[in-house]
């Protein structure tokens, strides 16, 4: 990411910092199954860098392929990756990340 998106000044080094973070806080929860917490708990003080880099990541994206997310879109629609929703997080924030989702036309 680093080398191909932030030196090239396509995404701010913001970028990278938030997706490590989210990464060391899915590994962490990874290793927590079986209790119960809530993701939303771990990343309220952090939900506006995320959404940020996070809206900077889509904009570039959609530069990228263009109108035509529609395969993106397919994706996320058809529920890949769905079980972390499941597993770690409440109805109330799974129901926001489809928001976020809707938002920013990533899926239907």
């Amino acid at each position: 990411m680093k080398a191909e998106f932030v030196n090239k000044k396509l995404l701010n080094e913001d970028f990278v910092v938030e997706m490590d973070y989210l990464k060391e806080v899915r590994e962490k929860a990874n290793y927590s199954m079986g209790s119960w917490f809530s993701l939303n708990e771990i990343l309220e003080k952090e939900e506006l860098k995320v959404k940020a880099c996070l809206s900077e990541a889509i904009s570039l994206l959609k530069e990228i392929v263009g109108d035509d997310v529609s395969n993106i879109m397919s994706l996320i629609g058809d529920g890949i990756g769905d079980d972390w929703m499941d597993s770690y997080i409440s109805k109330e924030e799974e129901r926001a990340v489809v928001d976020f989702f809707l938002e920013n036309q990533l899926t239907t």
